[in-house]
């Protein structure tokens, strides 16, 4: 993949038990082990994996999707490889999750953002958010 970017979620919660990071990682392989069998994951059994956790690592478009729409502002949100993404993809995360802390990681001197579309690249989408900043 040579565009992996990651939205995190962190939370300042005090840290599990082992005996507590042991039950959220059963629930974490039973709810991806739902989804790899070819079968529907539980949401509720997803949402509480996802409610448990200190970070979430997701694509961008991801965070603004409905399996992470009811956990509610991210505390912290990491874009990592921004100087690949789109200025709108880098938006979806900060808008759809809201955050208290927002870091930006990436080189604008390596690889821009992907663009196929000529009449996208004429309107601006073939220079990043993080390239316009500096």
């Amino acid at each position: 993949l040579s565009r992996c970017t990651t939205s995190a979620r962190a939370r300042s919660a005090p840290s599990k038990s082992p005996a507590a990071r042991r039950m959220h990682s059963a629930a974490a392989a039973a709810a991806a082990d739902g989804a790899s069998n070819g079968g529907r994951a539980d949401p509720a059994l997803l949402h509480e994996v996802l409610e448990g956790a200190q970070v979430i690592c997701c694509q961008m478009i991801s965070a603004g999707g409905p399996l992470l729409s009811k956990l509610g502002p991210f505390h912290a949100i990491l874009v990592d490889e921004v100087a690949q993404a789109t200025e709108p993809a880098t938006l979806v995360p900060v808008l759809a999750r809201g955050c208290s802390q927002l870091v930006l990681c990436g080189d604008h001197f390596q690889l821009p953002p992907s663009c196929a579309s000529r009449e996208a690249l004429a309107r601006g989408l073939g220079l990043s958010g993080y390239e316009r900043l500096v």
